[in-house]
């Protein structure tokens, strides 16, 4: 409940600060003295749009104060725990401060805080029901939030909810497959195109080394012949060929060993040489047979090389690179196969998920139709008690063609939103013979604020919201009707805290308290002023309400017996 609102240098209002009560509290006061202002202050604290000229002329700042207490609602904790607003207990401290420069700022327990996050708050504490465009009751996406709070269907529009969020997020996952998919589609050819290029010429780890190596031997190899020829005849073929000479050496020294005792070294050393040179001339035969002077083999190699070579500067600069590229275009060609596996098992869960969807939407849809039918009925009574007697009230349900989420169910298409599939207007036939219209069309501000005070009698204790504000919900009633609306906002205060702007005596004697707004005229100033009055002043002030400035004996024990009879409504 609101505990307090301090308000300073808002329009007329120089300074002042009302502590409110539980239950039903009033507030009345001459027209023009600034009703009006305090509905403008408590708004500007919620987060509706203000402008610099509600600033009281001289000053440069204006603040506007709300204390609200018992505020328990886990929503409200969890909000500011979200959003890095501080929370202490169950207490609520909103500021806002208006600027000469048409700026202003807004804190929540002294923590700063943006607009939005302050309108944010105040849908859960405050519903404000006035002459004014922002009534809920004017807003039809608001008129879906009525009839689930009477039927009680917040649990299946959570579940609703939960299935929502789920098809979004297997809609999301299956675009982007399908996004992935497209885009390997766009590139399948040209991969193909490269592994079928690469595959075609299939290069092998080390080849190009080994096929150097035979090109160079290939394409010298009569020079390789000669040479190796030669030099076998120097070593063991010609009459002085090195064997023979070694050979003949070894022999020599070996006649004169026992002379002198460092001579075996130097024999071992030759027979190592001359077994070395024999061994040398046997692979030099062995490797003379095998030369191959080929030219289709040295062409072949050639070609084998020029392939290598091609690919190379296409491709990549080394084997290594190609073949890793060759793994690379493998890898991903059988990724677009995989991926089509993928798109259908994704389909499958999309399908299931719109399917879950339905169900529950659907079934949301019936607890919908039958609470709009107890609502229908429950409403034109209530309205009968406060002067509507020939309004009829009535709930539009369709179902969605258009939503954020378009669903195909039973040869029909959804327009799936988070709250479901139906679409929920308020009408009113206000005289009998007329067709029903959408409120905005046919009611006035003050039978807005009655059909609200009607829809909150009915739902008082499923909804949240705590505090009730009506201003002016008076408008165009008088005596009896007065006296059972009244009645009502006294049940109403029961459940809620409720802040009424009136000028009805019938209205004013049922309040809890009582305040009053005066204007007062000081050393050529104008100023407003809101203070809460005795029993004895709510007496007078409602004699007053009855009879004029001049207070009459007769109208103050009228206004006793309106009390009186009001606290026992």
């Amino acid at each position: 409940m609101i505990q307090s609102i301090r308000i300073k240098n808002f329009a007329l209002v120089d300074e002042c600060e009302i502590e409110f009560t539980k239950g039903l509290n009033i507030i009345t006061g001459e027209t023009g003295a600034g009703k009006s202002i305090l509905v403008d202050a408590i708004s500007a604290l919620l987060g509706a749009r203000t402008s610099a000229a509600m600033l009281r002329h001289g000053e440069k700042k204006a603040i506007i104060e709300g204390s609200f207490n018992s505020v328990r609602q886990g929503n409200i904790k969890n909000y500011c725990e979200e959003n890095d607003l501080d929370y202490h207990d169950d207490q609520l401290l909103l500021r806002r401060e208006l600027l000469a420069n048409g700026r202003s700022r807004a804190f929540v327990n002294d923590s700063p805080a943006t607009l939005a996050q302050v309108q944010s708050l105040a849908q859960m504490l405050v519903d404000v029901h006035g002459q004014h465009e922002h009534q809920s009751l004017l807003k039809p996406a608001d008129h879906i939030e009525y009839l689930d709070i009477f039927g009680n269907l917040a649990q299946a529009k959570e579940q609703v909810s939960r299935f929502y969020t789920r098809i979004k997020e297997e809609r999301s996952k299956l675009e982007k497959l399908l996004a992935g998919q497209q885009k390997m589609h766009e590139r399948k050819d040209y991969l193909l195109f490269q592994l079928q290029e690469i595959n075609k010429i299939d290069p092998q780890p080390d080849e190009e080394q080994s096929l150097i190596a035979e090109e160079k031997k290939l394409a010298h190899s009569q020079e390789l012949r000669t040479t190796c020829g030669e030099t076998l005849s120097l070593l063991f073929e010609s009459e002085h060929a090195a064997v023979n000479s070694l050979g003949k050496s070894v022999r020599m020294l070996e006649s004169i060993l026992a002379y002198d005792e460092n001579l075996p070294p130097i024999l071992d050393d030759l027979n190592t040489a001359l077994i070395a040179t024999e061994e040398a001339c046997q692979a030099l035969q062995r490797y003379i047979g095998h030369i191959n002077a080929d030219p289709a083999k040295l062409d072949e190699t050639r070609n084998r090389l020029g392939q290598l070579s091609f690919i190379k500067k296409k491709h990549g600069a080394t084997i290594e690179e190609i073949l890793s590229l060759q793994k690379t275009l493998k890898n991903e060609l059988c990724e677009m196969e995989s991926l089509a596996d993928l798109i259908v098992k994704s389909r499958e869960k999309k399908a299931a998920a719109d399917k879950a969807y339905i169900v529950a939407a659907r079934k949301l849809s019936r607890a919908r139709i039958k609470a709009a039918k107890s609502l229908e009925s429950a409403i034109p009574g209530l309205l009968s008690q406060i002067g509507m007697e020939q309004c009829r009230f009535s709930i539009d349900m369709s179902q969605i063609v258009d939503g954020e989420e378009g669903l195909d169910a039973d040869a029909e298409r959804i327009g799936a939103q988070r709250n479901g599939i139906d679409r929920v207007e308020f009408s009113v036939q206000t005289n009998p013979g007329q067709p029903a219209r959408r409120l905005q069309q046919v009611a006035s501000g003050g039978e807005i604020s009655r059909i609200m005070l009607a829809l909150k009698s009915v739902i008082a204790e499923k909804d949240k919201i705590p505090v009730l504000l009506f201003d002016e919900i008076d408008s165009g009633i008088s005596g009896r009707i007065a006296q059972r609306t009244a009645g009502l906002l006294r049940k109403l205060a029961r459940s809620h805290q409720i802040i009424c702007i009136t000028h009805l005596p019938q209205i004013a004697s049922a309040g809890d308290s009582h305040f009053l707004v005066e204007k007062l005229h000081q050393d050529e100033t104008t100023s407003t002023r809101i203070r809460k009055l005795s029993q004895q002043e709510q007496a007078e002030a409602i004699a007053r309400l009855m009879g004029g400035d001049v207070l009459q004996d007769t109208h103050l024990e009228s206004a006793k017996t309106l009390i009186y009879e009001a606290r026992q409504l």
